[in-house]
């Protein structure tokens, strides 16, 4: 099993409000598809200049290796330059 925290944004403005909506609700879908478990998820502050989104989540390696590609599909398919998928080790406190 691995950590990992997927970042998007919309930075440059590129979509409008309705197709960055879309955007976060597919990429949150495919999350949920694949995650072993969804730790929680973060939005950027309504006043912020630049709308982002992300995900914290456990997953196997082998579902991992599919939902990267699922997420490059979705990025895609939306004009997106760039995803972040950042995996990270667990720690765990007693």
């Amino acid at each position: 099993m691995i950590t990992v925290y997927v970042s998007i944004t919309n930075q440059d403005g590129r979509l409008t409000p309705a197709q960055w909506a879309a955007y976060v609700a597919d990429v949150h879908a495919a999350i949920l598809a694949r995650a072993t478990r969804l730790h929680a998820v973060w939005y950027t502050a309504p006043a912020a200049p630049a709308q982002g989104a992300c995900w914290s989540l456990r997953i196997d390696e082998q579902a991992g290796q599919a939902l990267r590609a699922d997420l490059a599909t979705i990025r895609a398919g939306y004009g997106q330059p760039r995803l972040t998928w950042a995996e990270t080790d667990t720690i765990l406190f007693p």
